[in-house]
């Protein structure tokens, strides 16, 4: 072997060495609450990840999530479920003032009937005023097992209001 092959093997194996001990593994049981900290802020801050709908047999607010929530100053959700403005706001937002079949050309509208039908039982003509929006939560409802579901949203909130979070915000809609 050349020495200038040589040189150039030993250094990727180098490389690749440290870069595989450079990689720290993940936990995954950490991937739904991350714990924000930085030398900068006073105090931490948590970052939640949900599903904002859940299946009632599958729905589990975790301890740890509990427990930080006892111990921050404010719950921070996207739009203050409380609020029947908001709430209004959000609805009026799904709602499409274009009919589906002027969104999609005929080849998708086409393929769109096919599944409607399938999962709704009826053709795609009969939702076209609804909206593309209302449509997908439609289709949702009855594809997924649920007989009964759970708002993970509604559910933090209310636990915040329980555990007398005085700055209850709200992100903007």
């Amino acid at each position: 072997m050349k020495p200038s092959k040589l040189i150039t093997a030993i250094a990727v194996y180098l490389l690749l060495i440290n870069s595989l001990q450079a990689q720290e593994e993940i936990k995954l049981e950490n991937s739904v609450l991350w714990k924000i900290e930085h030398a900068d802020l006073h105090e931490p801050s948590y970052i939640l990840g949900t599903l904002h709908l859940m299946c009632e047999k599958d729905f589990e607010i975790p301890k740890k999530v509990t427990q930080a929530l006892q111990i921050v100053d404010a719950l921070v959700l996207e739009v203050n479920l409380s609020n029947p403005e908001e709430i209004k706001i959000m609805q009026e937002s799904m709602n499409n003032t274009r009919k589906i079949s002027e969104e999609l050309s005929k080849e998708q509208f086409d393929e769109l009937d096919t599944l409607v039908t399938k999962i709704m039982g009826a053709s795609l003509i009969n939702f076209d005023t609804y909206g593309l929006s209302i449509l997908n939560v439609l289709m949702l409802q009855k594809m997924l097992p649920w007989s009964q579901i759970k708002s993970v949203d509604n559910k933090m909130m209310s636990l915040a209001i329980k555990n007398n979070k005085p700055d209850l915000q709200f992100g903007e809609s």
